[in-house]
């Protein structure tokens, strides 16, 4: 703090609070947070411990002089807003520190503007986030619908693939008992070539019998003459 502590006494406690956020501000570059600042504001005397402080800053809020920011890890981060600086300033003119807080108002115009600037990063870069996040919701839709329609066409092969299943058990089966039937005509036909055989062997015999009774008759014959 440029201001002395015997100084910052002799103000009342949101008057110092403004002139401790101005110089915070103007030297940090950086706004304050009631974790990062809450102790040292209450070491300084401004406030008696941190739920007076968040009702100090409440107030101020209302009078326009503090502007309050959530930043990304969900701290309440608070700045002095251009009404605010202007009263902080004043407040410090009225103890001869005019020079310095001039020169701490210039810095903390110029980051004011730094953080203009990375306000309008930032921006840029949620625009980024906000057209990739959009590009990979189309991405995601594009790949739904060739999911789908692959899960179509893999159950319309599959239900091709059932139906050739059937017919290949059915001509299975059909092949089976043609099978069976061969088998079966087989059996049949060997069974009727047996008989064939022993009917030829059969008559064989009785060719050779017949021919055995023609010689004896001729026998005979050729006898009686």
């Amino acid at each position: 703090m440029t201001l002395t502590q015997m100084a910052l006494n002799d103000l009342p406690k949101q008057q110092r609070l403004l002139i401790y956020m101005f110089y915070y501000e103007a030297e940090r570059r950086s706004a304050i947070t009631m974790a990062k600042n809450g102790n040292d504001i209450i070491a300084y005397g401004i406030s008696k411990n941190k739920k007076s402080l968040a009702n100090m800053l409440y107030t101020l809020r209302k009078k326009s002089l503090v502007a309050e920011a959530r930043l990304r890890n969900g701290d309440l981060a608070y700045l002095l807003t251009e009404d605010g600086a202007d009263r902080a300033m004043h407040f410090i003119n009225l103890y001869g520190r005019i020079a310095q807080a001039e020169e701490a108002k210039n810095s903390l115009q110029e980051t004011k503007a730094v953080d203009a600037a990375d306000e309008t990063e930032v921006d840029a870069l949620y625009e980024q986030i906000a057209a990739l996040k959009a590009e990979n919701e189309d991405l995601k839709r594009k790949n739904d619908e060739i999911a789908e329609k692959l899960s179509l066409k893999c159950g319309h092969l599959a239900a091709k693939v059932m139906s050739y299943d059937s017919e290949l058990a059915a001509q299975d089966e059909k092949i089976a008992n043609l099978s069976n039937s061969l088998k079966d005509a087989l059996a049949r036909l060997d069974e009727k070539t047996k008989q064939a055989q022993h009917l030829e062997d059969a008559l064989s015999k009785i060719e050779n019998s017949l021919g055995q009774m023609a010689a004896w008759t001729r026998s005979l014959k050729n006898g009686s003459n």
